[in-house]
């Protein structure tokens, strides 16, 4: 299953991740600044995305199974 996370670089969003992949789903990581996540897995997909501009964030959202 592709999984999208926005806000996955905090607490909460960081332990669903991991369990997410984990699972061996697929995990697209939505979120502001790309460079400031910390690569926690090799697996991890992770796009930019403000919620205001059209981008690459658009792609991966309409081949997901869960948002």
């Amino acid at each position: 299953m592709t999984i999208i996370v926005a806000g996955g670089s905090g607490f909460i969003g960081r332990a669903l991740i991991k369990k997410l992949l984990d699972e061996r789903h697929t995990v697209i990581l939505l979120t502001r600044d790309p460079s400031g996540v910390r690569q926690t897995h090799p697996d991890l997909r992770v796009e930019p995305w403000d919620a205001k501009t059209v981008g690459s964030w658009q792609e991966v959202v309409n081949g997901a199974d869960s948002i």
